[in-house]
């Protein structure tokens, strides 16, 4: 627990104490109230009426201790989810920094073979080859050699790891390499200058991050086969962002959970 969440949970404490302590004082000040009227039976009251606001403020007092049993319990099931939302965060995070440093290292690796590889004369153009290099996250579709996306595999499915395109209208692949497109990593398209993105009906899943920091992103179209959309996913986007989405499906409810405004696409 940070030292920020430990000061919240002391006032909260304090809060719900000074709570109780006005709340007793007030019930001993209607006590003493209480005494006088059974001992003088000021204003002619029968005892029934006596009895009558004796229960009264007996029942407020077992109201006052539900609500404050209550409290107790809303602060330790707010503290609970904080710690778990805590965890999973850190996890996450971790995850993120050691595939970042992973993929630091084969890239590093690559450029050194590359260089050592590197023959004394530049090819042309018409020399490259147009068979697919994976580790250099190029592509090839109906013969067209796409540089702009990196991915990895996962169960014959590609998962596209970074966009390194330079369009602002992006319509993202339905395959790569003869592989099926069927998720974005985390943080694909993070802090990219894209203003609109296109998903294919391929796509089931975007990762964490994945537009975090797309401050000049407005558009995206989410596939209706889409079922998970990661954290902060569109964080940072640009304040105008609408998400096109199909009536009912995934997009649609994430939208409106989160506030984002989105439209039904045809």
């Amino acid at each position: 627990m940070t030292g920020k969440q430990r000061r919240r949970r002391r006032a909260f404490r304090w809060l719900v104490m000074g709570f109780v302590c006005v709340t007793g004082l007030s019930l001993c000040l209607t006590s003493c109230q209480i005494g006088r009227i059974n001992g003088t039976n000021v204003g002619g009251n029968t005892d029934e009426q006596v009895s009558i606001k004796n229960d009264a403020y007996e029942n407020k007092i077992l109201y006052y201790e539900a609500q404050i049993q209550s409290l107790n319990t809303q602060l330790d099931d707010m503290e609970q989810q904080m710690l778990l939302m805590r965890d999973d965060y850190l996890t996450q995070l971790q995850s993120l920094k050691d595939r970042l440093q992973s993929n630091n290292e084969e890239s590093e690796a690559t450029e050194k073979e590359n260089e050592a590889q590197e023959p004394e004369n530049e090819p042309t153009v018409e020399d490259v080859p147009q068979a697919p290099v994976k580790d250099k996250g190029v592509g090839v579709i109906g013969g067209v050699v796409l540089r702009e996306y990196t991915y990895r595999l996962e169960n014959g499915c590609a998962i596209l790891t970074a966009y390194q395109g330079e369009d602002n209208h992006v319509s993202v692949p339905a395959a790569v390499d003869g592989y099926l497109v069927v998720g974005l990593d985390d943080r694909t398209f993070a802090e990219c200058d894209v203003q609109s993105v296109r998903l294919p009906e391929t796509i089931e899943r975007i990762g964490w991050f994945t537009f975090y920091g797309c401050d000049q992103l407005v558009e995206v179209t989410l596939p209706e086969k889409l079922s998970s959309i990661g954290y902060a996913s569109f964080d940072g986007c640009a304040p105008t962002l609408c998400l096109r989405v199909k009536s009912g499906s995934y997009a649609e409810s994430f939208a409106n959970s989160f506030g984002i405004r989105c439209q039904q696409d045809a």
